[in-house]
């Protein structure tokens, strides 16, 4: 859905507040993958301090991707992120249209829409901020029925419908604690 798109690599060297530069927009949403066995973690324009999130079943942590500049992004000294001699993966995209990063509080209300996108999105990315994996819907999944971003099988009662300006969840911890 994002217009503006980002992919690139860098060679990690343990430096904090490493700043990767010469990108073409100040993105909304990054993700980074080291070449090696760490986990990914990411970051939106919604997130705090200098707070990232991962995909899989960890709590949000400081010290990995900890800005946006107008020409790229800065990380600190996680192995996830910039450890010497290591290769990174990254992308990264701006809100527009058709892409949209946000936040809101969970309540534990079944039933609830989440809305003021603008759009009705063909694919959600929920992630709460404490040690449970994330979860995601797209548009061809049939249901009340949510994906995870680990490997576990799908589930109901998380994202349970993509809406004309938003979307539905339920109460699985996940996604409406």
């Amino acid at each position: 859905g994002s217009t503006d798109l980002f992919i690139g690599a860098y060679y990690g060297n343990g430096i904090d507040n490493r700043n990767v530069v010469r990108l073409p927009f100040q993105a909304d949403m990054v993700t980074v993958k080291r070449s090696g066995a760490t986990g990914a973690t990411w970051r939106t324009s919604v997130h705090s301090g200098d707070i990232s999130s991962f995909y899989a079943a960890t709590a949000d942590a400081a010290n990995n991707i900890q800005t946006f500049n107008t020409d790229g992004f800065q990380v600190g000294t996680s192995a996830n992120v910039n450890t010497a001699a290591n290769v990174y993966f990254y992308f990264g995209f701006k809100s527009g249209t058709n892409f949209k990063v946000g936040s809101y509080t969970g309540n534990a209300t079944d039933n609830r829409s989440i809305t003021g996108l603008t759009f009705q999105p063909e694919l959600v990315w929920v992630k709460q901020s404490t040690a449970v994996s994330g979860v995601l819907r797209p548009d061809t999944l049939a249901g009340d029925l949510t994906l995870f971003f680990i490997n576990s099988a799908r589930v109901a009662n998380g994202i349970q419908a993509l809406e004309a300006d938003g979307f539905q969840v339920g109460t699985l911890a996940n996604v409406n604690t």
